[in-house]
This record gives C-alpha cells, sequence and structure tokens, in this order.
C-alpha cells in the first residue's frame, strides 16, 4: 500500500520548521535587542559628561550671541561629537550635548560661530535652514576669521579637565 503524506495546517505546524509567527517573532526580537544594545552603547558616554561653562572674550570685552563649539581632538567614545553652547549677553557659556549638560574630560579644538546678515546685523537662524546654501549664495557671513571658526583649522583649544569646570576662560585675541 503507498501512502502518501498530504501537507495540511495541521501536519504542518507539527513539523520541525517555524512557523511564521515564530519567524516574525523572532526578527522582531533580533532587531530590539539590536536598538537596545546601540541605544546603551551611544548613550553610556553621557554619564561621564561634567560640567564645562565660563565666558568667551574678545580683546577683554564678553561676545554675546555666539555659537561656541567643542570639537574632540581623538574621537576616542563612542556617539559622543562634542557639545555646543551659545554664550549670553555676559559672553557666559553652558556646554550641552543635545539634551544633556556638559562635556567630556578631555581636549578639544574650539570653534566660534555668528552669521552676519548683509546688512552686518547677526542672522537669526529659521528652522530647517540650509545655512550651506546661503553662505554660498552669500546672503550670510561669518562674523570670526577661519583661525576661529572653522571646526577643523581654528586654532583654538581647550582642556576639559577630569572633573569638569565651571570656570572655562576663551579669549580670542
Amino acid at each position: 500500500m503507498n501512502s502518501k503524506r498530504i501537507a495540511t495546517p495541521s501536519t504542518l505546524s507539527n513539523s520541525r520548521q517555524p512557523t511564521h509567527r515564530q519567524q516574525v517573532f523572532s526578527c522582531c526580537l533580533i532587531i530590539l535587542l539590536l536598538h537596545q544594545s546601540a541605544c546603551s552603547s551611544n548613550s553610556d558616554y553621557r554619564s561621564q559628561l561634567k560640567p564645562a561653562s565660563g565666558t568667551l572674550t574678545q580683546h577683554g570685552k564678553p561676545l554675546s550671541a555666539i555659537k561656541v563649539t567643542l570639537v574632540p581632538i581623538e574621537f576616542s567614545t563612542p556617539g559622543y561629537l562634542g557639545s555646543i553652547a551659545t554664550t549670553d549677553a555676559n559672553g557666559h557659556f553652558d556646554f550641552r550635548d543635545g539634551k544633556y549638560a556638559g562635556a567630556l574630560p578631555g581636549d578639544y579644538r574650539v570653534a566660534v560661530s555668528q552669521l552676519l546678515n548683509k546688512d552686518g546685523k547677526p542672522h537669526d537662524p529659521i528652522s530647517g535652514e540650509d545655512i550651506e546654501q546661503l553662505l554660498l549664495q552669500r546672503k550670510v557671513k561669518e562674523k570670526f576669521p577661519k583661525k576661529f571658526s572653522d571646526q577643523l583649522e581654528t586654532t583654538l583649544r581647550i582642556t576639559i579637565p577630569p572633573d569638569g569646570s565651571e570656570n572655562l576662560q576663551i579669549k580670542l585675541e
């Protein structure tokens, strides 16, 4: 007697191959674990951020409404690209990494920037505005020379000490 087995839903679910539901669940679990691993490795450095604030001056006078960027000289911490601040009316700044206050201890290049409109007044940026296009079209210009404003060419350097500092001094001379 020649018996043939016919595949039915009940015989397929009893086979050793995973069901579609199991495959989807396994894929979702893998994606979730990978995402969690990536997020935790990129955010681990945030617990190491230290207070980093001070004053920006030029020829002894405080500079206001200036964007100050810390660029690590060595990118040794995964996920950390530096910190940014904007000076207040007294030239005071508080560095932040996105929504987190502070900077990692270490050596940095410091870039300072302020865009000016054609009339010489500070440019008020609009969300989503393409700054590179504005510069190319000469609608705005950088207030500071590249030796201060370019993140790669800047001659300004600063060290954030192991415990941070609230008295950093950046002097443009």
